[in-house]
């Protein structure tokens, strides 16, 4: 009986407490604040090295634009062998080079020659495509197991040199023609 009193007792008190605590008000707002600015910290911290690497990006895929551009160059259309991919190489390493902030670049320069039209007879034509991986560095993923972002791209330019055409110009010096021109 007593020991059924007691249970009584302490169930009434737990439900009085509980009440109490529901109907408390006071401090919520700091509690959840407190608990949920961890998970906020790192989130802004995310969306800042998110904004970096895409930063990164953009810049990278102008050296790449460069690069492609400097392969198709009207100084280096008819040059062949290596020269072409030597100079995408050199423009995108000596503008990659003006950047921070990322680690294991890689980059690679594909130059494709031809000709176009049937038999050759429009011209020259030079593609080049540069493609670039790397990985941005992380500041605050670093904390959390990821520090690095991979980022890639990719940049093409095709130009083409017109085929060397001869022009004949026929006059008539004669003097039937000097009637007309007086």
């Amino acid at each position: 009986m007593m020991r059924k009193l007691l249970s009584a007792t302490a169930s009434a008190a737990w439900i009085r407490l509980l009440r109490r605590l529901k109907a408390d008000q006071r401090g919520g707002v700091l509690m959840i604040m407190g608990f949920a600015l961890i998970p906020l910290t790192f989130a802004v911290g995310f969306g800042i090295d998110y904004a970096r690497a895409m930063s990164l990006k953009t810049q990278l895929d102008a050296a790449a634009d460069a690069a492609a551009l400097a392969a198709v160059a009207p100084s280096m259309i008819l040059q062949t062998g290596s020269a072409p991919g030597n100079a995408a190489s050199a423009m995108f390493n000596t503008q990659a080079s003006l950047l921070s902030g990322y680690r294991n670049l890689q980059m690679t320069p594909t130059i494709l020659d031809g000709t176009s039209g049937s038999s050759g007879a429009l011209g020259y034509l030079r593609k080049a495509t540069v493609t670039y991986t790397a990985e941005s560095i992380n500041i605050f993923g670093g904390i959390l197991g990821a520090p690095t972002l991979t980022i890639k791209g990719t940049s093409t330019a095709s130009a083409a040199q017109p085929p060397n055409v001869d022009f004949y110009l026929a006059m008539d010096n004669s003097p039937s023609m000097l009637l007309p021109a007086t």
